[in-house]
């Protein structure tokens, strides 16, 4: 157990950290001949030295190595049980999730007979409890720290891992599209590995240039993307951009809302370089700028989002390991952060982040972990009434996206009068009672 687990960790992060595909493969193909080949090592010892079995360290000396490796492969198994435990008590869902609402729908019987074209998928489809057409439509309400009241109930649509490759019939994608445009949120993101295969370009039209929303569609590339060829790379961009979706990968931009201005970056690094360059953006929210919200193909740029402030990061590539085990949960998760980030809202001061189960991937396999598109409601902070002034306390009742901005202006307000001030509200309209 300590040798699949060992072996198992080292996969997940090769597979997350290997921007070349070609050493990715290397590195597994290393790591799977190592995983078969010492247990086989050991058989053999085990019939070699009969006196052994059942003492390692009976074991010849010339067999030291073998009795090393071994203590070290418990000693490996104990620290990953102690760490999995550490996460479940540490990184679980937050309090900053306030609500979640899911519905699962399923689309099989929408896509006809053949859903799938390849023998393996055929295959995979059929393994008992594998449920890869079964759609969790989630809208999750979350409170950010750092958000500013104007945009309280900012609503974000958040897709990734379309995986388009021909295998997984057409409709399948059209289906999800419709559903992402029945949210009708602000913002549209998809966060990385959109298209496998050119075949699927003439798709595009139909399936992204589809996706709807009010402030516009924004997009980054995942390590699948990396695999194209330079061509079909920049026509596959190309393609993205007729239909009117916007590529933040290496960028950052200011995106304007009813409620002022926010900055939305890309970064999906190791495989798409560069990263965005802060430097000349305007300041984080804790500094009085914009909300600064990330797309990100994988979980593992968090530091990076912590380094440069940035209020909310939205990343998938995981699929949420795709099989998950009863109270265990994933095993095999492309991360150097392992499972500890396989999918689900997260916060590390002063980042919160959503990692999405993505929607598809080149093998059609979802145990206990169903493909997912969500609508993400942001949320300013409630105020305690225990610091609220009276005047404030009159507004508490209600919804917090109601009386957010509210407590805003009455603050706001206050503070004005407090500067000697008399020339009008702060946001430059005419004076209410809320505001003197």
């Amino acid at each position: 157990m300590g040798h699949l687990a060992a072996c198992t960790a080292l996969c997940n992060r090769a597979h997350a950290t290997l921007p070349v595909r070609k050493l990715e493969w290397a590195a597994r193909l290393a790591i799977y001949a190592v995983n078969l080949g010492v247990p086989m090592y050991f058989l053999g010892c085990w019939i070699a030295y009969p006196d052994s079995r059942g003492n390692i360290f009976r074991f010849p000396p010339e067999m030291t190595v073998s009795s090393v490796y071994f203590v070290a492969c418990w000693a490996f198994l104990g620290i990953t049980t102690l760490r999995w435990f550490f996460d479940r008590l540490t990184t679980g869902q937050i309090p900053q999730s306030e609500s979640n609402r899911a519905e699962t729908v399923d689309l099989r019987p929408l896509l006809g007979p053949q859903p799938v074209s390849s023998m393996k998928s055929r295959l995979l489809v059929w393994v008992p409890g594998n449920r890869p057409f079964d759609v969790a439509i989630n809208e999750k309400q979350i409170s950010m720290t750092g958000l500013q009241a104007a945009f309280d109930g900012l609503t974000i649509t958040h897709l990734s891992d379309f995986h388009l490759s021909g295998d997984i019939a057409r409709g399948f994608f059209e289906r999800i599209v419709e559903r992402a445009n029945d949210f009708g949120s602000d913002i549209t993101v998809i966060t990385g590995d959109l298209v496998d295969s050119t075949r699927c370009f003439t798709w595009i039209p139909e399936i992204f240039g589809q996706l709807r929303a009010p402030h516009g569609v924004f997009y980054v590339f995942g390590n699948h993307e990396e695999r194209l060829s330079r061509e079909n790379y920049a026509e596959l961009h190309r393609r993205l951009g007729q239909q009117g979706l916007v590529y933040l990968g290496g960028r950052w931009s200011q995106v304007p809302l009813p409620g002022g201005p926010i900055l939305l970056a890309g970064n999906s690094r190791p495989w798409c370089l560069p990263a965005p360059d802060m430097r000349d953006a305007p300041p984080g929210s804790d500094a009085g700028g914009p909300p600064r919200i990330l797309l990100s193909h994988s979980p593992d740029q968090l530091p990076w989002a912590r380094q440069h402030h940035f209020d909310l990061m939205l990343a998938g590539h995981t699929h949420g390991g795709q099989v998950c085990f009863p109270l265990i949960g994933a095993v095999i998760c492309p991360s150097r952060f392992g499972t500890k980030y396989a999918s689900g809202v997260f916060y590390k001061a002063p980042t919160l982040m959503h990692v999405s189960r993505g929607i598809s991937g080149l093998t059609p396999l979802r145990i206990n972990c169903r493909p997912e598109i969500t609508k993400l409601v942001l949320r300013a902070p409630r105020l305690d009434p225990k610091n609220a002034s009276p005047r404030e306390r009159t507004v508490l009742p209600r919804q917090a996206g109601d009386n957010a901005r509210d407590i805003a202006l009455l603050r706001a307000g206050r503070a004005h009068r407090n500067s000697g001030s008399r020339a009008g509200p702060p946001d430059g309209g005419l004076p209410t009672a809320l505001d003197w």
